[in-house]
C-alpha cells in the first residue's frame, strides 16, 4: 500500500474533530500514549481480530475478507515484538498505530473493520 494511506490515516486523529487548527508539537507528545501503551499490542490485536470475527458471524465480512484481516493482524503482532514496525507518537496510541499498519498493508477497507 501507498504511503499516501498512512497519511490519510494520521490524519483521523482521534483530537481532530474538536480543533480548527492542527495541535500545537508539545500538546501532541503530551497527550500521545503510545509510549505507555505499547505494552498493549497484543491485547488491541485479540479485541481487533475478536471484533472482525464478530462482524463475519453477523455476516458483515466475508470468511476471505476475515481471513485477510487476521492473518494480517497475525503478522503486526509478530512484527511489533520484533520492533519491526516503528510506532508513531503522532498517530496517539497503540490501536491508531496497528490500524494504520493494517491499512497500509490490506488497503482502505479495514477502516470499516478496524
Amino acid at each position: 500500500m501507498s504511503d499516501n494511506i498512512a497519511t490519510e490515516t494520521m490524519n483521523m486523529k482521534l483530537w481532530k474533530g474538536c480543533f480548527k487548527e492542527n495541535l500545537n508539537k508539545f500538546v501532541e507528545q503530551f497527550t500521545e500514549s503510545i509510549t505507555v501503551d505499547r505494552r498493549l499490542y497484543k491485547e488491541d490485536i485479540e479485541g481487533s481480530i475478536a471484533h472482525v470475527t464478530m462482524l463475519h458471524s453477523c455476516g458483515l465480512v466475508k470468511g476471505e475478507e476475515k481471513d485477510i484481516i487476521i492473518k494480517t493482524l497475525n503478522e503486526i503482532e509478530v512484527d511489533i515484538r520484533e520492533n519491526r514496525i516503528e510506532l508513531k507518537t503522532e498517530l496517539e496510541d497503540i490501536h491508531m498505530n496497528i490500524e494504520s499498519e493494517l491499512i497500509k498493508r490490506i488497503g482502505k477497507d479495514t477502516l470499516l473493520i478496524a
